[in-house]
């Protein structure tokens, strides 16, 4: 009873608040900075009462809570001059992200909720680098070299390695985790090297790669450690390399820069052939192999392209990755039962398949497609991986719009001041959400799936909207949007069994 009583006071509001959008009554165009501030904290005050009643394991209603919160901030932070300089989102991306983070404490069996929560993380500090500390560098404002290392990429890097520490020394059987983390750990160190060190630039070359092939060779030191628990004997081999290499880069010093490209391409090759044979005489299941081979092949075919002037094309880093994706494809298709392989395998293939689509009209398009891809593969992999078609939808279906508004010619809509811009194919964006979560309740005698019903209706009355209202949409829509959520609401109180904003999230099987 109570979580009707909470349903049909939320169908109310928004049903109120879009007719006070509609006649006129609730004009957001007059609102000022300090009413909308008022507002959307009344809406996040609300939200918490709402989530104390239903109960504290019904975190979904946290959700409107934090996003509202960071708008409330994010628009604070201009009218009051606090913290933030301009509104940037990362309020916004913070709560969320305390969103995902407190789902995961409530049931610690949820563990994939610590993975948006971790990028939306690196995001809002990627934002704030961006937004914040570059711009104060580039005005002078703070020329502290800590802040220019972090924002020269090296605190990506860190927080990138950061994930992969923690899955190697909470889990055992994670050796893996180490590689990513040592590399992550070793590149960001010599980013931030390169601005808290100031010596001479004939002796950096050598330092820095000195610094770069130790730390790798101390991340396969590690590994090697472990020998007796795990199966990790093979890890002395490129540690022993890398070390040597070391070495060589730290007593070398820039000897390196006056070799020509292509002695050092013809160097990477030898030493790929070698261990290619080091590979072959241990076994073709010792794959681990595959790294340093594929790798020194990899700067070789860079090296050689560089000769022929194609630095510049979006090709020149495809190598490079493909030679760290190709060992985790090997790796499943000797070991089928690691599944895990395939996750690194398909970022890298993702990074590569971006990569080339980089300063294209076509770029956005990729990108989005590229996301559903994993997406797709771990809902056709297994049945109960119902969740996974939600993401491929959203991504596909944005994609699919990026690319009609490229290939289909249309005059864009005017849009009026004050007013959200819509594209004029909107109304396939919100198809595409409606087939998402119509496909996924296709699914609800099996799984439980039954509450998608309600967002596929949803996306499909605002999509019947835009196609009758047109460019008229862009001033009605945030009304259209109250009417739709606010009926929504009130339908859920006639479903059998009430849905919940928090339903369990399925535990991911590959």
């Amino acid at each position: 009873m109570k979580g009707k009583i909470i349903y049909i006071f939320w169908g109310i509001v928004f049903l109120l608040a879009g007719v006070a959008l509609l006649l006129g009554i609730l004009d957001l165009k007059q609102l000022t900075q300090q009413d909308k501030v008022l507002y959307l904290s009344a809406a996040t005050l609300a939200f918490i009462i709402t989530y104390f009643l239903a109960g504290t394991k019904k975190w979904g209603w946290l959700l409107p809570a934090f996003v509202l919160a960071g708008m409330a901030v994010d628009l604070s932070s201009e009218l009051y001059h606090t913290f933030l300089y301009q509104p940037n989102g990362v309020p916004i991306m913070i709560g969320i992200a305390m969103w995902f983070l407190i789902g995961f404490f409530i049931d610690r069996s949820r563990w994939g909720l610590l993975i948006p929560a971790y990028i939306l993380i690196i995001a809002a500090v990627e934002t704030a680098v961006n937004t914040l500390v570059v711009p104060s560098i580039l005005h002078g404002e703070n020329n502290v070299s800590f802040l220019l290392a972090f924002s020269s990429g090296a605190g990506i890097m860190f927080m990138l390695a950061l994930p992969f520490f923690i899955v190697y020394f909470v889990s055992k059987k994670s050796w893996w985790a180490l590689i990513p983390a040592g590399s992550f750990a070793s590149i960001g160190l010599v980013l931030a090297m390169d601005f808290l060190i100031q010596d001479n630039p004939d002796t950096r070359v050598g330092i820095f790669s000195g610094v770069l092939l130790l730390g790798l060779a101390a991340t396969f030191a590690i590994l090697w450690l472990r020998r007796k628990t795990q199966p990790t004997d093979w890890a002395k081999y490129p540690a022993a390399g890398l070390f040597v290499l070391a070495i060589l880069a730290f007593i070398l010093g820039n000897v390196w820069i006056t070799i020509s490209d292509q002695t050092k391409a013809i160097a990477f090759a030898i030493a790929s052939g070698v261990f290619f044979l080091c590979y072959l005489v241990i076994g073709l299941r010792k794959w681990g192999w595959l790294f340093p081979a594929l790798f020194c092949a990899a700067m070789a075919l860079t090296l050689w392209m560089s000769i022929n002037n194609m630095e510049d094309t979006p090709w020149i880093g495809l190598p490079i990755l493909a030679s760290i994706a190709l060992p985790f494809y090997v790796g499943y298709a000797l070991e089928p039962k690691n599944r895990w392989l395939l996750i690194p395998a398909f970022i890298l293939t993702m990074v590569m398949i971006i990569s080339l689509a980089t300063d294209s009209d076509y770029e956005g398009v990729v990108v989005m497609f590229t996301f559903s891809l994993p997406f797709f593969a771990a809902y056709f992999w297994s049945k109960k991986n119902w969740w996974a078609f939600i993401p491929a939808g959203i991504f596909a279906s944005i994609g699919l719009v990026s690319l009609i508004e490229i290939v289909v010619p249309h005059a864009d809509y005017i849009s009026p001041p004050f007013t959200m811009e819509w594209g004029v194919y909107t109304w396939v964006l919100f198809l595409g959400f409606a087939a998402t979560f119509g496909v996924t309740w296709l699914r609800h005698k099996t799984e439980s799936t039954g509450w998608t019903k309600y967002p596929a209706l949803g996306f499909l009355a605002l999509a019947i909207l835009f196609i009758v209202l047109g460019e008229r949409f862009q001033e009605y829509w945030l009304a259209s949007v109250m009417f739709v959520i606010g009926g929504l609401f009130l339908m859920a109180i006639f479903h059998k069994k009430m849905p919940t904003l928090n339903q369990r999230t399925p535990e991911i099987k590959a």
